[in-house]
């Protein structure tokens, strides 16, 4: 995912929500869209900062297949995302330099690396989950550089992609629109149930 796309597919969206007021830590990352009316320290959207390069090529060391280019790239705009109250998290990765550093916002959800194996007579051929939904079903990107949701119960597909952007670019924007509409639910603490994205509680 280049500079240009992530900016317009991605950023785009996300910063929608900056007028509820927005920070970065002291570490980058940054927060977008406080919902105090859920946690004190709540927000909408969370973005992870940048890995360096020689983080990018540590990373990339680790797989034992051919690494998606767009996932790579996109890890040079954000080393993973927790996006509208934790609806879906993309995966970033965590250098062992940097396992005990982080704050409250700062650890990235960190990418898990499978196995799949076709036919008796191929080879194991390696896959990763670059992302978690809220409902427990998950994104790999396999060998082909395809993403595909599974059902985690059942490793049922759920829904199928071309590639990576074409994925987090679709459903950015489809998630957008479903938490302005309400149509995104989620576990309040503060009132000890479920709300939906739309509902702001306002104190008194």
């Amino acid at each position: 995912m280049d500079k240009k796309l992530f900016k317009k597919n991605i950023l785009g969206y996300l910063e929608e929500w900056s007028y509820l007021g927005e920070t970065i830590t002291d570490l980058g990352t940054r927060l977008i869209g406080h919902r105090p009316d859920i946690a004190p320290e709540a927000y909408i959207n969370i973005i992870c900062p940048v890995l360096e390069n020689s983080e990018i090529l540590e990373l990339a060391s680790k797989f034992q297949m051919p690494v998606s280019e767009q996932y790579i790239e996109f890890l040079s705009h954000a080393n993973g995302l927790n996006v509208f109250s934790d609806t879906l998290r993309v995966f970033g990765y965590i250098p062992p330099s940097k396992k005990t550093i982080f704050g409250l916002h700062d650890k990235p959800p960190t990418l898990m690396f499978t196995k799949e194996k076709k036919h008796s007579k191929e080879r194991e051929k390696s896959e990763i989950v670059v992302a978690w939904y809220n409902d427990g079903s998950y994104v790999k990107l396999n060998y082909e550089g395809k993403a595909i949701r599974f059902n985690i119960s059942e490793d049922i597909r759920l829904d199928e992609w071309e590639d990576f952007d074409t994925w987090l670019s679709s459903e950015i924007e489809i998630l957008n629109k479903k938490y302005k509409t309400g149509k995104i639910e989620f576990f309040n603490p503060l009132l000890r149930r479920t709300q939906k994205s739309n509902e702001w509680n306002k104190k008194d």
